[in-house]
């Protein structure tokens, strides 16, 4: 499935190390991982950068922010170049790289249509854990503000649904937890989108929210 949030199941999951490139017409994302979490973010998009984000989140005084590129340094962050000259605290930085990590990661779930590879790798150097960014509740999010699509059915059409483990299961709303009741690893999704009321979309977006949750599994003629 190539989909930010079938990706971040995946990685999250399977604690995997490494990068994923998101790319779709002319945004490009780098979304870094160690051992499952989210660490680090680049995007060419200016209104995701780190000084926007801190001028965004008004951590940053008007007029350097007008000035920003005074600040740039070789092999530094401008986030590190700014706490370092004084311009911003240490909780100014963590606050907006967390933001920045967030808002980077939810501004990619509406698109179906991006291209996205992960390159594993055995390390970072240098590289540390300690993200402040829930992966879980990310993912949860992202899905639930993303608009219906037709993509979903044609992504789950065929597959067969079981129950795999009930972690955050917790997260899950009354409706959600209906369609989640029919799942009994037998009968394939498009039988099932029977059985729960209308409209559809609710159930397609309920079972890929369900499987990126790793609530449940999916086997059958699409995932093979």
């Amino acid at each position: 499935m190539n989909h930010i949030a079938a990706h971040l199941h995946d990685i999250h999951f399977g604690k995997k190390t490494g990068r994923l490139i998101f790319k779709r017409e002319d945004v490009v994302k780098y979304f870094f991982f160690l051992e499952g979490e989210l660490i680090q973010v680049k995007t060419n998009r200016s209104e995701e950068r780190l000084g926007e984000v801190l001028f965004k989140l008004e951590r940053l005084p008007k007029d350097t922010h007008a000035r920003i590129d005074d600040f740039i340094e070789p092999n530094q962050n401008i986030g590190e170049a700014l706490r370092k000259r004084g311009v911003i605290s240490e909780g100014d930085l963590e606050d907006a790289l967390t933001h920045q990590l967030r808002e980077t990661t939810l501004n990619a779930f509406p698109f179906f249509d991006a291209q996205l590879a992960f390159q594993e790798r055995a390390d970072f150097a240098g590289a540390t854990g300690g993200s402040k960014v829930d992966i879980p509740l990310l993912i949860e999010y992202g899905i639930r503000r993303m608009r219906p699509d037709a993509a979903l059915k044609s992504l789950l059409s065929g597959q067969i649904p079981s129950l795999k483990r009930t972690t955050y299961a917790y997260l899950l709303t009354a409706e959600e937890k209906r369609v989640l009741d029919q799942v009994d690893g037998r009968e394939p999704a498009e039988r099932l989108v029977r059985k729960v009321p209308p409209p559809p979309e609710l159930f397609w977006k309920s079972l890929f929210l369900f499987y990126c949750l790793d609530i449940v599994d999916l086997a059958g003629e699409a995932r093979a």
